[in-house]
């Protein structure tokens, strides 16, 4: 329709003019009455084309002889835009989130190192020249980092389902935000209980949770290998350096071990059992009385019995279960074929008297089962033309499931029985050992009479056996019951036969988890056996079987052996020490948490816990803001650190325990918010807010704590102003959501195009929403929300142009009140990494210069944001 407007200068003033791609410029292009525009074939191949190849001159040319381009910072002073303010809040991580982020870039800089190595970019690469599905892959592990730095319950690894939690003060909350009500002050009032994280998303609490089980596990792990280590060490000390001294310290240092970590893990009895029997048997040996005793050596063989009495008891215990619930149900079946015994011939009989009276109907409904049924029982049935010949073979199908059924619990009492060593031996090698070449034992035989069973009580193989549907049989028997209405003795006699087949089908379920639940009995005793074996030496003309081939070998093979035990013993004990420290922390600061929740509960007057300073174990002085604690989680000040770092090897003072250098963590306390400002104007302002004054109810991370106390910010200090929030990740805008609604902020919300119009109308048209949650893909460009002069970005963007358009919602034409932008960083994250990279080199602070520059990152450039080099400070920091 402007096309056919007469004019003899045409112009066209826009702000974006390519917002969904560059086909968005031929429009303009032919407005404008360019030759090559007026057709779309002639633009696409002489200007798009040759683009999307990577030819850029032909439109940048074209472009630049009608492109006139006026920035903003050029007319600012002409157009009367108020002025622009910037602030950057520096936030600096818990203790737990400090953790849990270390323990993330360590997981995503491996995978980063992976998927680099498959794909083989060149370092000089821009970001902005890589197709769309090779980008994702590539910025995975930084998305995965930077929404750790929002929340730690955003990764996937960790997103839970809460049953129900907090549920009806969430409720209530949300219906006085819709409603505009809230308590007195502005704020929802609450009990503590119900501070908590809403939705999927875990509290931190539970992140600490996750943490701590997470760790134990590691350390269960780490001490798993060097019990192995040790225990290996001891065997060949003994059977093969013939040093039973060594052997029997080693065997002292794994029970010593043991004992010291029971309060944090559970130890593999059957390694504990290793240990306890073989001390033993090696201070028996020793008839002179020259190795060293202990008090606790005259309990080692009572030891030794309790914890296999132990191992075995409780899956005996286990097995003792499965037998009664099984034993429940075979009372029942007995019960009802007791009563049908009385007249073995019941079921003919039962023929006999009703056939005659239903013969069509009793035909056709027996024809209908029997169409598509291919089984051995359809097959005689489709021959039998009689009631006694039906009967017949339903009475023969019967005695067939009766006796399959007898012969499996026959075998099933010989295996509840003793077992003989060969027995066991035969189980051993063909069931665990998966030996070749041997016969089926008893309980390969046994499983076989499980599947014909199984085939009897349910729907053959050409049916749909997995839903474990009834067979033939019942079928049948239901069909008679609809034909003997009138005979009661029929009716009983019928019911009692489909209870025990109905019986019989629960009874399969409960004997094989009883066979299944004996299988793990006797594996339990081949570990016990295992336990009690040990390394030793091939004997000449000596043959390895499948239950020696694991402990025994040759000299050159153990020597082999005993260098990988001392470099796993080794290692083990650096990273279990590491772990250990690493839990003792997490549990450390679970239990403060709990305190100081018991005490704000009890609403006493809250002591500063953090003038309760330790005093350092070497110098006795009380240690300042910022200390140091050692892998074995020993804390020690600064000073003498440094003394102890002068040794040639860093024993701690305290437990004698050697550490790494690079397991010290430094430790201090200081406010978890601190703000930075910075303006675009010439005039400086050195006014920090102070938000720390604020609360945040509900047990967020720092960053959406940040973000809830600087609303609260806002609005204290500006009644009624409107604010925008950006974030990247629709979980972050769902999080900052149940947030707000627990600290009784209104708002609206917007995640994506459907919800967009609706959201942003409310936002527009009800004084009382002053927060608008936006999704910075979906909010960003093509908005005039003047209503607000306060914008909110969550995280800094890999592509500045997207901050800009989204500042650009409120510092437009038309606004008339001062803006500000609030940016959140995380210190010593990812996050400041990647905000220092995308702002130029020169003076870049400033919104208006950002404006006139672009940046792309580069391949290397972005390794090094999650890689930085070595020499980077990469100190661990941990929260008092």
């Amino acid at each position: 329709m402007t096309n056919r407007l007469s004019a003899v200068n045409r112009w066209c003033v826009t702000g974006t003019p390519v917002q969904t791609g560059l086909s968005d410029l031929h429009g303009l292009f032919q407005f404008l009455g360019a030759p090559v525009a007026q057709c779309s074939r002639w633009f696409k191949h002489l200007l798009l084309y040759p683009y999307q190849a990577g030819s850029y001159q032909p439109l940048v040319e074209f472009t630049a002889s009608l492109l006139w381009r006026q920035t903003k910072s050029r007319v600012a002073d002409q157009i009367g835009i108020p002025p622009l303010t910037e602030r950057v809040y520096r936030l600096s991580f818990s203790g737990i989130e400090s953790l849990y982020y270390r323990l993330r870039m360590e997981s995503e800089r491996s995978a980063w190192r992976r998927t680099l190595d498959r794909l083989a970019l060149p370092g000089s690469l821009r970001l902005d020249e890589i197709n769309r599905a090779l980008l994702k892959q590539l910025l995975g592990p930084l998305s995965c980092m930077r929404q750790a730095c929002d929340f730690p319950a955003l990764m996937r690894s960790v997103r839970v389902h809460h049953q129900g939690t907090a549920t009806a003060a969430v409720a209530a909350a949300a219906a006085a935000a819709a409603t505009g009500g809230t308590a007195a002050g502005g704020q929802m009032n609450f009990p503590p209980s119900a501070y908590v994280g809403v939705g999927e998303y875990m509290t931190m609490d539970e992140v600490l949770d996750s943490l701590i089980q997470k760790t134990r596990i590691s350390l269960k792990e780490e001490h798993r290998r060097w019990l192995m280590a040790v225990n290996g060490l001891a065997a060949i000390a003994f059977n093969v350096d013939n040093c039973p001294t060594t052997a029997a310290q080693l065997y002292r240092e794994a029970l010593d071990s043991i004992a010291y970590h029971c309060e944090f893990v559970k130890t593999d009895s059957a390694q504990e059992l290793h240990a306890i029997h073989w001390l033993h048997e090696v201070l028996e040996l020793d008839k002179a009385k020259q190795l060293p005793r202990a008090v606790s050596d005259d309990s080692l063989p009572e030891r030794e019995t309790v914890l296999r009495d132990r191992m075995v008891a409780n899956q005996q215990s286990v097995v003792a279960q499965a037998r009664s619930k099984a034993n429940l149900v075979s009372e029942n079946i007995a019960a009802e074929e007791s009563r049908l015994a009385l007249n073995e011939d019941w079921l003919v009989d039962l023929l006999h008297r009703h056939w005659p009276n239903s013969t069509s109907a009793l035909a056709d409904s027996l024809t209908d089962l029997l169409c598509y049924d291919n089984s051995r029982l359809a097959g005689q049935l489709r021959a039998c033309s009689t009631p006694a010949g039906v009967g017949m073979a339903l009475h023969s199908e019967l005695d067939r499931l009766k006796s399959t059924r007898a012969k499996l619990t026959a075998a099933m009492a010989e295996i509840e029985g003793d077992w003989t060593e060969q027995q066991f031996r035969e189980y051993v090698m063909h069931c665990l050992r998966r030996a070749e070449g041997l016969d089926s034992c008893r309980w390969c035989s046994c499983e076989q009479l499980f599947n014909e069973y199984k085939k009897a009580v349910f729907l053959p193989a050409g049916f749909v056996e997995d839903k474990r549907l009834p067979p033939l049989i019942d079928s049948l028997l239901s069909r008679l019951v609809r034909f003997v209405q009138n005979d009661p003795a029929a009716i009983a006699d019928l019911t009692s036969q489909l209870n025990s087949l109905k019986l019989m089908r629960r009874e399969y379920n409960l004997l094989h988890d009883l066979w299944i639940e004996l299988g793990q009995l006797q594996s339990v005793k081949d570990e016990i056996d295992q336990a009690l074996t040990r390394l030793r030496l091939l004997q000449p003309g000596e043959q390895t079987d499948a239950m020696t081939k694991n402990f025994v070998h040759s000299r050159l093979e153990f020597d082999e052996k005993k260098q990988r035990y001392l470099a796993d013993k080794a290692i083990c004990s650096a990273t279990r020490a590491r772990e250990l420290g690493r839990l003792k922390y997490l549990i450390n600061v679970k239990a403060d948490r709990a305190a100081k929740a018991a005490a704000e509960s009890a609403a006493s007057a809250a002591a500063d816990r953090g003038s309760e300073q330790e005093d350092c174990p070497v110098c006795r002085r009380s240690l300042p803001s910022r200390w140091h604690v050692l892998g074995c989680a020993h804390q020690l000040c600064l000073n003498c650190l440094r003394r102890l770092l002068k040794c040639s090897r860093l024993v701690c003072p305290v437990c004698r325990q050697t550490s790494l250098q690079s397991d010290i963590k430094t430790v201090f306390s200081r406010p978890n918010l601190s703000s930075q400002h910075h303006q675009s104007s010439s005039t400086s302002d050195s006014h920090s807010d102070s938000l720390s004054q604020f609360d945040c109810y509900g047990d967020y991370s720092t960053k959406v704590s940040g973000i809830v106390r600087c609303l609260k910010s806002i609005e204290a200090s500006e009644p009624g102003a409107k604010v925008l929030v950006f974030s990247s990740f629709p979980a972050m805008l769902e999080l900052l959501r149940s947030a707000l609604i627990i600290n009784g902020i209104p708002h609206a919300f917007v995640m994506d195009s459907r919800t967009r119009d609706s959201g942003i109308e409310k936002f527009k048209s009800e004084a009382r929403l002053t927060v608008l949650l936006l999704s910075i893909n979906y909010g960003a460009n093509g908005l005039n929300l003047i209503e607000a002069n306060h914008v909110l970005l969550a995280e800094p963007q890999l592509n500045p142009a997207q901050e800009l358009q989204a500042i650009g919602r409120i510092d437009r034409i038309g606004q008339t009140k001062p803006t500000c932008v609030h940016r959140f960083l995380v210190s010593n994250t990812i996050e400041e990494a990647l905000w220092s990279a995308v702002r130029t080199s020169n003076d870049s602070s400033t919104i208006a210069n950002a404006a006139s520059q672009s940046c792309s990152l580069t391949v290397d450039q972005l390794t090094e944001l999650l890689c930085p080099s070595p020499d980077a400070d990469t100190d661990d920091i941990m929260e008092a």
